[in-house]
C-alpha cells in the first residue's frame, strides 16, 4: 500500500485529486479521550454528587488542571467552557474542524481561529510529498517492534544462569573491536527519527510495571537504543571470541 501511493503520487497531488472531495468534510478533533469524559460522567451519577450541587461542579472541574499547568492562560481555554456545558448535560463533548482550515469551528460558542499548525489537509498533501524508501523501512521497522514488543518477557524472569569461563576467552584485537563499534554507531544512526526542526528521537522497548509487558517509545536520546545495541554487540563478541 505505502508503495501504491508513492506510484500514484502525483495523482494523489494533481488539482482535481480524489483527495479535494474531502476537503469539505468536518473532521472530529479528539482534544481528551473519549474514556476520560465517559469515566467522570459515570462518577457524577453516585448518590454523593448527585446530592449536592457544589460536590457536584468541584468533581467536573477535574477537567480544567491540564490547563492550569500553562504559565498563561492557554488558547485552547474556551474549550474547557465547552466541555463543562457537554457535561453538565450528560454529553461527551464533540469538536471538529475542516480539513481546509487551521480553525477549531466545531463544538465552540466561538470558533477558535488559528488553533491548528496548518490545515489537515496540507498535513496530508506533504506526507504524500515525502513518502520515499528510507521511511517506508522505518515504518516497517516500527511494526516488527510492535509484534516484538507483544512476546518478549519480564526483563525479571529472564536470568542468566550459566556462566562462561571468562578465563577461556580470547581477547578480541584492536580492529575487531572497532569494526564492532562502528557496526554499533552506523545501526544507530540509521535507526533515528529526525525531526524537521533538526531534532533526532529513537525508538525503544520500555518495561511498564503496571502493564507488565513491553511497549514501544519514543525517546529523546539513544540510551535505550544504545543498551539494546550494545548488548547485542556483547553476545556476538562472546560468541566471535569463544
Amino acid at each position: 500500500m505505502y508503495r501504491f501511493l508513492i506510484d500514484t503520487r502525483e495523482v494523489l497531488l494533481a488539482p482535481d485529486s480524489p483527495l479535494a472531495e474531502l476537503i469539505n468534510l468536518r473532521s472530529r478533533f479528539i482534544f481528551r479521550a473519549t474514556r476520560i469524559y465517559w469515566t467522570i460522567l459515570q462518577k457524577l451519577q453516585s448518590p454523593k454528587f448527585l446530592r449536592d450541587g457544589v460536590d457536584r461542579s468541584i468533581e467536573l472541574d477535574i477537567l480544567s488542571r491540564a490547563f492550569l499547568v500553562a504559565a498563561k492562560k492557554p488558547d485552547a481555554w474556551p474549550i474547557f467552557h465547552a466541555e463543562l456545558k457537554a457535561m453538565e448535560q450528560l454529553d461527551i463533548p464533540y469538536f471538529a474542524a475542516y480539513p481546509n482550515s487551521d480553525t477549531l469551528s466545531v463544538g465552540l460558542e466561538k470558533p477558535i481561529e488559528h488553533y491548528f499548525q496548518e490545515p489537515s489537509y496540507q498535513q496530508v498533501l506533504t506526507q504524500i510529498q515525502n513518502l520515499n524508501e528510507t521511511d517506508l523501512a522505518q515504518q516497517i521497522e516500527i511494526i516488527k517492534g510492535s509484534f516484538y514488543a507483544r512476546v518478549v518477557q519480564n526483563p525479571k524472569s529472564d536470568r542468566i544462569t550459566n556462566i562462561a569461563d571468562f578465563g577461556q576467552i580470547q581477547p578480541l584485537s584492536s580492529q575487531q573491536l572497532l569494526e564492532e563499534a562502528t557496526r554499533i554507531g552506523t545501526e544507530i544512526q540509521k535507526r533515528a527519527i529526525w525531526g524537521n526542526d533538526g531534532s533526532v528521537k529513537w525508538i525503544s522497548f520500555a518495561y511498564i510495571p503496571n502493564a507488565e509487558r513491553f511497549l514501544s517509545r519514543c525517546g529523546g536520546y539513544c540510551l535505550c537504543a544504545v543498551a539494546t545495541l550494545c548488548c547485542d554487540a556483547k553476545q556476538s563478541l562472546f560468541r566471535s571470541s569463544l
